[in-house]
């Protein structure tokens, strides 16, 4: 009686997954050892390596085995596609949650801003002069601020600053006779973050210390 090879007995065990639950035991050890070394030393004569595995003869697969591992892997493709799929939805149902976010948190902001344009309106038709004008306007525009700084807006940039070319534009440099070299000493607009994040850039002119003949006195 011709001697099973080591595949052939590895496909009769996995036909016979089906039929019984499989004993892992010494027998089935074996095989896999003596199927590896054979397999390691036919592709050591093998320079392309992967020959080794096509040279076993497909009728040394049990067409069931096949069978079964088609339907695994057909199964597991619709696995993907769906997680695919669900994946896809789950960006979109995302994105939309958080546009829904910026625009509730954009209503509050525009809601309040809107109170301070109405103040304004009224402080305007009421024809009011004089210091009662300038403290109603000192008024909104405090009213104002507080509602910008409230969602995270913050002005920078000060006369006597120490430049820093990362947050600060300089439209000019110029001698100063008391803020220091490489010191801010205008701010024709500042700067602005919104919670820590700059979104618009102080311009500031420079100084480029003392006067010429000051600083030679000096």
């Amino acid at each position: 009686m011709q001697k099973a090879t080591p595949i052939t007995r590895l496909f009769r065990w996995l036909d016979n997954m089906d039929r019984e639950e499989p004993a892992w035991d010494r027998e089935q050890d074996a095989a896999f050892e003596e199927l590896e070394s054979s397999l390691l030393d036919k592709s050591d004569h093998d320079p392309e390596g992967s020959s080794s595995f096509q040279k076993i003869p497909a009728k040394a697969v049990p067409k069931k085995t096949y069978a079964d591992l088609a339907a695994q892997i057909e199964s597991l493709k619709n696995k993907y596609l769906q997680l695919m799929a669900e994946f896809e939805n789950f960006k979109r149902r995302n994105a939309r949650e958080n546009e829904q976010l910026v625009d509730i948190a954009n209503e509050h902001l525009i809601r309040e801003i809107i109170e301070v344009q109405e103040n304004f309106e009224r402080a305007f038709k009421s024809h009011a002069k004089g210091e009662k004008f300038v403290e109603g306007m000192k008024l909104n525009y405090s009213r104002l601020k507080s509602i910008l700084q409230k969602y995270g807006l913050e002005a920078y940039a000060e006369p006597g600053n120490k430049f820093n070319p990362e947050i600060h534009d300089a439209v000019m440099s110029a001698p100063h006779e008391s803020i220091p070299d490489s010191h801010i000493s205008a701010v024709p607009e500042r700067g602005y973050t919104l919670k820590g994040k700059i979104i618009k850039h102080a311009k500031v002119m420079v100084s480029s210390g003392k006067p010429k003949g000051k600083r030679d006195k000096s």
